[in-house]
Parts: C-alpha cells; structure tokens; sequence
C-alpha cells in the first residue's frame, strides 16, 4: 500500500499519473472513455487546488500565519513568495501567448460571451460571440474553467453521435451588484484540453506555486470580471 507524504501535493501529482494509467491502459475494443477520463482527472486535479488553504475566519493576526496549515510545512516563505510573483506573470499572459492554451501556431481555445443561457450552445457550436484571443488571459480562462467544472457547466459537441470533437465550459458573468448579466463559454478540441491538462499538471507540479494557485487567483478575479463586462 502507497501512503501520501503530502496529500496537498501528492494527490493532484497522483490524478495525473492515474489519468496516464487509464489512457495507456485502454483497449480498442471498449468504448471511448478518453474525454470522460479527461473530465473526471479534471474535476479533481484541476478543481481542488483553487480551493483557498488560509482561514479567512480567523482574526487578522491568525489568518495571516501562512505556517498554519499544513499544506505549507515543506514550503519557505521565500519560495511561495517567489512562487506568487511567477504565477501572477502567468496569469496574466494572454491566450494567444500562454503555453497552456497553444501549441507552436495552434491556437487550442476559443472564447466568446453571450446574454441569454440559451445561446450558450451557439457561441461554441457557432462560434457566435467570440473574442480575440489576445484580449483573454490566462487567468480569466481559468476562472471560467473552474466555475465551469465545479458547478457542471460543460458539454461535447461532435461531427457524429458516437464521436466527440469538442468540449464546452460555460461559466456565469456578473455585475459589481451580483446580478447576472450573461455567460462566458470557453471551447476547445479534446486535443487542446488534453495539452491543457498536461500542462496544468506540471505548473502545479511545484508544492509552491500549487499553493499560491488561490492567491493569485483571487487577485485576478477583479480584473477578469472587468474584462467579462467590458
């Protein structure tokens, strides 16, 4: 029986080994279960590490001691300051640029908003709405791939009943007030949010930067919000 270390870093470094067991363990003659294997390694190698560590409950002196939680007894404070500065350039980088959306030239996702729910599938299947990849960045597309997995916003699009092309995440955009105004959908190939994942996996692979993943995003929500109503 393996044991964890540290669940903290070790079970989204596990995710990723389990979803590679999976993929080379498939057999031809079953059914295609790539894109569910995909979603599941997702929803819990993805999901899980936005989930914030610090207890914002607690009074100001106790929640600022970044020692409490025991996901942070093998990281120094010089490493996850330095691991904030790094991911907050990374955040910030466009689509068009990030190395977690493109390949070389390719470009894996499309973005595009609409107002009403009912149009969601025309922005991915149609590509109504949509926006120009160097006015997305990384963090905003983060932020609508994770309210996307966490509340089940997604689904396949395919040139066939039986074949998937496609995959669709659609999150809520709201005003300043909280009132809904209409919706993000991010789409890409199977391929593309494979190369996502992969590339997620390794970014997260430092316990540092994996711990500083609900800081900066937080930081970042603001300012994609802007972006989401401009």
């Amino acid at each position: 029986m393996s044991c964890y270390q540290d669940i903290y870093s070790d079970f989204p470094s596990r995710c990723k080994e389990l979803w590679c067991r999976i993929e080379q363990s498939e057999n031809t003659h079953q059914e295609d279960l790539s894109v569910t294997t995909l979603l599941v390694i997702a929803v819990a190698g993805f999901a899980m590490p936005w989930q914030y560590l610090k207890n914002n409950d607690a009074p100001k002196k106790q929640s600022a001691d970044w020692k409490q939680h025991p996901a942070f007894k093998s990281v120094s404070p010089e490493k996850y300051g330095g691991a904030l500065k790094a991911l907050a350039i990374k955040f910030a980088e466009k689509i068009n640029i990030s190395e977690l959306a493109k390949t070389g030239d390719e470009q894996f996702w499309t973005i595009g908003k609409c107002v009403n729910f009912e149009e969601v599938h025309d922005v991915a299947e149609r590509k109504i709405g949509i926006i120009e990849n160097s006015e997305i960045t990384l963090s905003r597309l983060l932020h609508c791939l994770r309210n996307a997995l966490a509340h089940s916003g997604f689904f396949a699009l395919g040139s066939t009943e039986l074949n998937i092309d496609s995959i669709s995440f659609f999150s809520e955009i709201r005003d300043k007030k909280g009132t809904l105004t209409g919706w993000e959908v991010a789409t890409t190939s199977v391929e593309g949010f494979r190369h996502f994942l992969n590339k997620w996996f390794e970014l997260i692979g430092d316990p540092a930067q994996r711990l500083a993943v609900p800081e900066v995003f937080n930081q970042s929500l603001v300012e994609d919000r802007m972006e989401q109503q401009a």
